[in-house]
């Protein structure tokens, strides 16, 4: 079975708003490299922005959590 069942019907019926955590930890060690290479302030915060909003995008587009949703329901029934 699925271990992670819980986690897949949050994710296929918006339970919850799942936080970027590991794009916000990837962008803030951007930052800080931006900040020791003293890049603009801009750079850094598209250092930041980019990876917090691809983990958003790809959490978003998750489509095997649907279908392993339908698997269950379809089992349970």
């Amino acid at each position: 079975m699925n271990p992670d069942i819980a986690d897949d019907l949050n994710s296929t019926f918006n339970a919850k708003f799942m936080w970027p955590v590991k794009g916000a930890a990837i962008g803030a060690g951007l930052i800080a490299v931006g900040q020791l290479l003293n890049l603009p302030y801009s750079v850094r915060l598209g250092m930041f922005l980019i990876p917090t909003l691809a983990e958003v995008g790809l959490q978003w587009g998750n489509k095997a959590a649907q279908f392993k949703s339908l698997e269950f329901l379809d089992y349970l029934l």
